[in-house]
C-alpha cells in the first residue's frame, strides 16, 4: 500500500502554503488563544487580519484575512483527521520519531472514514501540539508521585508517554479549561466556495482500498 500513497506534504501543503508559513500562522493564533483572548473553535476577525499582515511582511507574499481563515479551517480538518487516526484501536504513534504504526487492514478502514487521514500514513502531524491548543482539550498527565507533567495537546486512549530508557507509561487524567469568547467567525461557515487550504485528497488513489 505504501507505494500507492503520496508523501505527507502532498496533502498538507497546497498553493502558497508551506510548513514554514503554517508554523508562523499557528504560532500567532495559538499564542492568542492560550492567552485567553478567544475561545472554542472560532476565531476573531482582527486576529485573522493581524496574522495575514505578519505573513505578508515575513514571507514577502500578499496574504489576506480570507487566506488565513481558509487555512484555519483546514487546520481544524487536519486536527480531526489525525485525532481519528490516533483514536483508532491498533494505531500507535511514536512521539519521538513522529512515526505512525498500524496494520494495512486498519489503514484501509481509516481511509474509508476520512480521506485526509492518508496524510498520516507515514508520519504524525508536525503541528499536532499547536493544532490541539486550538481545537482540542487541555490535558494534565500525572502518572506517578515523582513524575508529572502538563501537556496542552490531547492524546488517544492507546497513547503512551516515554519517560526514560525507552520505558513507556500510559496517560492518566485530563481536564478541560474554557475562556470567555470574543467576536468570532466559525471555521465551518466560510462564505467562500474554494480554499487554498482545501481538504480534498489526491483523487487517483482515493478508491484504491475499497
Amino acid at each position: 500500500m505504501a507505494d500507492q500513497i503520496p508523501l505527507q506534504e502532498v496533502f498538507l501543503y497546497k498553493s502558497n502554503w508551506t510548513a514554514e508559513k503554517d508554523s508562523l500562522v499557528l504560532s500567532i493564533i495559538a499564542k492568542s488563544k492560550t492567552k485567553g483572548e478567544w475561545d472554542g473553535s472560532v476565531i476573531p476577525f482582527d486576529l485573522l487580519e493581524h496574522a495575514a499582515g505578519v505573513l505578508t511582511t515575513e514571507m514577502g507574499l500578499p496574504f489576506t484575512s480570507r487566506d488565513v481563515y481558509d487555512r484555519f479551517r483546514f487546520f481544524e480538518h487536519r486536527y480531526r483527521a489525525f485525532k481519528l487516526v490516533l483514536d483508532t484501536k491498533g494505531v500507535f504513534w511514536n512521539v519521538n520519531t513522529n512515526v505512525v504504526f498500524a496494520s494495512e487492514s486498519i489503514w484501509k478502514a481509516i481511509f474509508k472514514k476520512n480521506n485526509l487521514c492518508s496524510a498520516y500514513y507515514y508520519y504524525g502531524d508536525p503541528e499536532y501540539r499547536r493544532l490541539t491548543q486550538l481545537f482540542g482539550p487541555f490535558i494534565i498527565l500525572s502518572c506517578a508521585a515523582d513524575y508529572s507533567m502538563k501537556m496542552d495537546f490531547s492524546v488517544p486512549e492507546n497513547f503512551y508517554v516515554p519517560i526514560q530508557d525507552g520505558e513507556l507509561i500510559p496517560k492518566c487524567a485530563k481536564t478541560n479549561t474554557r475562556n470567555p469568547s470574543k467576536k468570532t467567525i466559525k471555521p465551518s461557515a466560510s462564505p467562500h466556495a474554494s480554499s487554498c487550504g482545501s481538504t480534498s485528497s489526491i483523487a487517483w488513489w482515493r478508491n484504491a482500498f475499497k
